[in-house]
């Protein structure tokens, strides 16, 4: 009877419950018990445990078990274990053992410090891929004085170091003096705020957020999106604060934050898209765009996981119509009775088999790592002080995260670190030039090879 016990992993939940509610398990009337349900939200379920005839109410053993079909749930498999059999005996089994996630810490620290040392190839590599064109002899109008090429590959490694612009443009001179990257002219300080921050280009902060998760991209098929703030040195709504009508008054008066939406994924960590907005914007109704964009970079979706504030039958349906499995969580009261069809549809699926869901669902707290991963390398503020300063920092915060993330793969994974290859391009179409300068990393901690420029 052990054995067939242990080889069922319901019996495993069962024990799990039995350990932890073994006072409340109640006997009702001959071989009827009560057993409180394992979520803990006060329900009870009836189990009869007459030989030949095992019986329960909870939704488990209604879809499997009856018209003459022999099934236990965890329930039934809970009362089994706190009953004492005939010999006075009692039921025992060994506690399954913890799963154990083995990490070579050495090739981890390897990348750790190599991370700096790289960072800037990676850099140049993907902004060589958007291909920009600058200004060429015939064009009308006086050249500009920095290319914006130039202007991007140093705000990226402003953003990579936490740096203030001036900082920045040091560090980029010493970068260039030493060949480790190429740069026309080192921008003037000015230069480069005035210029990273133009709204106009956004769309290449997201092209190269993209790109930059392509290497990484097709180790992962499930994914967790989460959203967070961070801090300015900015005051909320200074000015109506201080000379704007009264009801336009926060009280007290706080900083400002921008917000992201970002999906990460689960095996990397890496975060091919997101979505900077103002505070206090939802995430919910961003979701849907979200997926699209993963699905357009060349991610593969076979599971989607989020927290109770993405849990809208419109976010079910957006992952379930890709053919992707949806594992969110459930605000307080939801029964699945008076929610929409898709709300329902869920959490009968979850109902079924809560471990379960539970445990897939559990995966979703790497995008919390991923955040204060983002958070704890490139700082928990942002520098700027425009509104769209502030939003081009932090998209570049996070394509120096995927840079980072790329560095540790290549050992964990065996990944191709190179960006923008011909089979990679295919996946994200017009993302750059197919032709870029190549720059590979030959084996982790021997020195990176700068390769001439493909004509």
């Amino acid at each position: 009877m052990n054995d067939e016990i242990s080889s069922d992993i319901r019996s495993q939940r069962g024990l799990a419950l039995a350990q932890a509610n073994k006072d409340s398990i109640k006997v009702l009337v001959g071989t009827k018990y009560l057993v409180p349900s394992a979520a803990g939200n006060g329900s009870t379920y009836v189990v009869d445990v007459r030989a030949g005839d095992e019986r329960c109410s909870c939704l488990d053993w209604s879809k499997l078990g009856g018209h003459g079909r022999s099934h236990r749930c965890k329930h039934i498999f809970a009362v089994i274990h706190v009953v004492k059999l005939a010999d006075g005996s009692e039921l025992i089994m060994k506690e399954p053992p913890k799963k154990k996630y083995p990490r070579n810490w050495t090739a981890t620290n390897i990348c750790r410090t190599l991370i700096p040392h790289y960072a800037p190839h990676y850099f140049e590599m993907l902004v060589d891929g958007l291909g920009l064109r600058g200004w060429q002899p015939g064009d009308n109008g006086r050249p500009p004085e920095t290319p914006l090429r130039d202007v991007l590959l140093v705000a990226l490694i402003r953003a990579f170091y936490n740096l203030t612009a001036g900082e920045a443009i040091a560090q980029a001179d010493v970068y260039w003096k030493a060949g480790l990257i190429t740069l026309t002219k080192v921008p003037h300080y000015n230069t480069l705020l005035h210029v990273f921050a133009r709204p106009e280009h956004m769309a290449l902060l997201h092209r190269l957020l993209a790109g930059s998760a392509l290497p990484l991209i097709g180790l992962e098929d499930t994914w967790a999106v989460d959203g967070s703030g961070w801090g300015t040195g900015v005051y909320d709504h200074h000015y109506k604060q201080k000379h704007g009508k009264d009801e336009e008054k926060r009280k007290p008066t706080k900083h400002g934050w921008a917000e992201a939406k970002i999906v990460f994924g689960v095996r990397t960590l890496c975060a091919p898209v997101a979505q900077v907005t103002n505070q206090h914007v939802g995430e919910s109704r961003i979701m849907p765009e979200l997926l699209r964009r993963l699905g357009a970079g060349g991610g593969r979706v076979k599971e989607w996981l989020g927290d109770a504030a993405y849990n809208s039958w419109y976010n079910i349906r957006a992952v379930e119509e890709i053919g992707a499995t949806p594992f969110y969580d459930w605000r307080e009261g939801v029964t699945g009775k008076t929610q929409p069809e898709t709300v329902g549809r869920l959490y009968e699926r979850f109902k079924l088999d809560e471990d379960l869901y539970w445990e897939r669902y559990g995966r979703r707290s790497l995008a919390e790592s991923g955040m204060h991963a983002v958070k704890e390398r490139f700082g928990y503020t942002l520098r700027s002080r425009a509104k769209p300063a502030q939003f081009a920092e932090l998209m570049l915060r996070l394509i120096c995260h995927n840079v980072a993330q790329l560095i540790m793969a290549v050992q964990e994974f065996n990944v191709d670190p190179r960006y923008w290859a011909k089979d990679l391009i295919a996946k994200l179409p017009d993302l750059g030039s197919t032709q870029p300068r190549s720059v590979e990393l030959a084996r982790l901690g021997e020195k990176i090879t700068a390769e001439d420029e493909v004509e």
